[in-house]
């Protein structure tokens, strides 16, 4: 008799036990490694699409301050044009208020309208 025989009778149950051992390690590594891939491909994913994020905030907000400078030009412009706009207008009323002292002063009183008063209504109304 052997050291084998008193087991042989079980033996296919233990061969079949360390199979089953076998898959199960073989299955329980597999899903490790899938759960483990999936995980750093869900990480790798969150990257690229936060760095795709950062890149389009960064040109969305190029895009704002080329647009805040163009409003900040033009700004800048109508209100120079403005201030150039009221010195003009100085400018003509002192001409005028020396003009009507000069009248003044030699002596001829105001002459008529250069344009009648309906011709000059009209041309008002249309702006010019």
């Amino acid at each position: 008799m052997t050291l084998l025989d008193p087991i042989r009778p079980y033996l296919w149950a233990i061969k079949l036990g360390l199979l089953a051992i076998a898959v199960l390690g073989v299955l329980a590594w597999g899903s490790a490694r899938y759960h483990a891939g999936k995980a750093d491909g869900v990480t790798q994913e969150r990257i690229a699409w936060e760095e795709a994020r950062r890149k389009l905030l960064a040109q969305l907000e190029e895009q704002r301050r080329a647009a805040q400078a163009k409003i900040d030009k033009l700004e800048s412009d109508y209100l120079a044009g403005r201030q150039g706009d009221a010195l003009a207008i100085a400018d003509l009323e002192e001409q005028l208020r020396q003009k009507e002292q000069d009248d003044a002063k030699s002596g001829a009183g105001p002459r008529p309208p250069a344009i009648p008063g309906g011709v000059s209504k009209s041309l008002d109304k249309i702006g010019r």
